[in-house]
């Protein structure tokens, strides 16, 4: 059995443009509740009835939380192996947080991958990262301070005298650009300032770029799926101290959480400025969790884009936590 699992976009067409050109036994849609409220009769009868897709299941999933989507996801994935079927991904139409999850489980899976701009916008936005350094912060987080939007049309009249290294931060938007994490930059004198637009392609999207971490994140939960060999790793892990999350209870979110055997590795990722006691807060806190949950035997890792010197650097030694400059 052909096994599709795609996303369930507002556009109509989308949803149904695959299976109109291949031959789909089985579909799975993973999507919002809103989303699949409003689409899930309409879809499943245009497939059944035009294309002979003979079982389509939709599921649910939360709109920020990646690591809630990938479990999902793999859980329909596991299902559909062991089952002996064919699966593979379509992201046409897709979107933000959700399309990260397909990037991220299609390399896991190895599975086919129909539409690979998602990809390849979150491969290019790794490489800006790479280029730009402690910048990356330092500009995404000018992104949501002075280019504010209520929604995903930004245009706005900025002084250049007053932004941070504004040429360089132009490149970094043409950047973003053509990776294809924006649209329709452009930016122009005008009297007053300079005048920037551009249209973020989705709220996901907008989210992941102006929470500056989130690419980093990926990039070393890929680093360590690819080096440190874990049977399982995982991103945005919360850890729960009393049982009580679901109603206000303590809990901590590990960005990275890596099993190997019998060895838990956790990873705090920082990606900004490492300077003075910058580093001491996420030691303390990846040592207190490490040391409750995962016991001697835990490996603690802090990941950061910018070296951790002195005598920063020799207090994490003395904690045996082991730090990773990217």
């Amino acid at each position: 059995m052909y096994v599709n699992i795609e996303f369930l976009d507002t556009e109509p067409m989308e949803n149904v443009i695959t299976a109109l050109h291949y031959n789909i036994d089985k579909t799975i849609f993973i999507g919002f509740h809103d989303v699949v409220e409003a689409y899930k009769d309409r879809t499943q009868f245009f497939l059944n009835k035009y294309c002979d897709v003979e079982t389509i299941k939709f599921v649910e999933v939360p709109e920020n939380d990646l690591q809630a989507i990938l479990a999902a996801i793999s859980t329909e994935v596991n299902n559909e192996k062991r089952a002996g079927n064919t699966v593979f991904f379509d992201i046409t139409g897709g979107e933000g947080l959700i399309l990260m999850a397909f990037g991220m489980l299609a390399k896991d899976y190895n599975l086919p991958i129909h539409d690979k701009k998602y990809m390849e916008v979150v491969e290019e936005l790794m490489l800006i990262l790479d280029n730009c350094g402690a910048d990356w912060n330092k500009f995404t987080a000018g992104m949501g301070r002075d280019f504010k939007a209520e929604g995903l049309d930004v245009d706005v009249t900025v002084n250049p005298n007053e932004m941070y290294k504004w040429e360089t931060f132009k490149s970094f938007l043409g950047k973003l650009n053509h990776a294809g994490a924006i649209y329709g930059y452009e930016a122009k004198d005008v009297q007053g300032g300079e005048r920037v637009k551009f249209h973020y392609p989705s709220w996901d999207m907008k989210r992941t770029i102006l929470k500056s971490g989130n690419i980093f994140e990926l990039q070393v939960y890929q680093a360590k799926k690819k080096k440190e060999g874990s049977q399982d790793c995982d991103m945005g892990v919360k850890i729960d101290w009393d049982g009580n999350v679901n109603a206000g209870g303590v809990y901590n979110e590990i960005d990275v959480l890596g099993l190997n055997g019998n060895i838990l590795t956790f990873v705090s990722c920082k990606g900004g400025n490492m300077d003075g006691n910058a580093s001491l807060e996420p030691m303390y806190q990846i040592d207190a969790i490490a040391s409750r949950f995962g016991g001697k035997y835990a490996r603690k890792i802090l990941a950061t884009r910018e070296r951790v010197k002195g005598v920063y650097a020799e207090r994490a030694d003395a904690m045996k936590i082991k730090l990773e400059c990217y």
